[in-house]
């Protein structure tokens, strides 16, 4: 993910890893609200799987944090996903949740 924000133009001292441990998006937004709130950030970027939806995780996220505060949710490229047939890859089926 790293190296497609580079990619993209984000300086490589502009990104932080947010490394934490959740079990739902909701749990992430959490925590990571937090930190924004430490380092009195005005806007996040959240790269995200491609396998999650993004729209999904924008509005869970922007219930979460407040509203001064800017949140982009963008999908990360994936060479192993594949939208059609993603069911067939053990590794992307964990991120499946009914």
């Amino acid at each position: 993910m790293e190296h497609d924000l580079i990619e993209r133009g984000v300086p490589k001292d502009r990104i932080i890893r947010f490394a934490h441990d959740s079990d739902n998006t909701r749990e992430e937004a959490q925590a990571l609200s937090a930190l924004v709130a430490e380092h009195n950030w005005h806007s996040v970027i959240v790269w995200s799987p491609p396998t999650t939806t993004p729209g999904a995780r924008r509005y869970i996220f922007q219930r979460i944090f407040p509203a001064s505060v800017n949140v982009r949710v963008a999908s990360a490229r994936d060479g192993e996903y594949d939208p059609e047939h993603w069911w067939e890859n053990p590794a992307l089926q964990q991120d499946f949740h009914a």
